[in-house]
């Protein structure tokens, strides 16, 4: 019969012939943690990414905007005074 030394963890006492159980559970939930972290470290680092770019789209989007309304503000006064609409000296 093998001697089995009692160790206390988080608590929990348990004897030596647990801890090569409870040592491979652990190891294989530990590496399964570890791989969704990556995973999800994976996925934030392409979120960001794509963040960034959509950030600099919207800014060039803004700029080309307000380019348009100053454009159109220009022309506004010459789309209201057409030709055909005026009346002519006569009346």
């Amino acid at each position: 019969m093998t001697k089995s030394a009692d160790y206390t963890i988080m608590g929990a006492t348990m004897t030596s012939m647990d801890l090569p159980t409870m040592d491979t559970q652990h190891s294989a939930r530990l590496d399964e943690l570890e791989s969704r972290l990556m995973m999800q470290e994976h996925t934030i680092e392409e979120l960001n990414e794509v963040i960034t770019r959509q950030n600099l789209e919207m800014a060039a989007l803004k700029s080309l905007l307000q380019r348009v309304q100053g454009q159109v503000t220009q022309l506004m006064p010459l789309l209201q005074n057409k030709p055909g609409d005026e009346k002519p000296p006569h009346y």
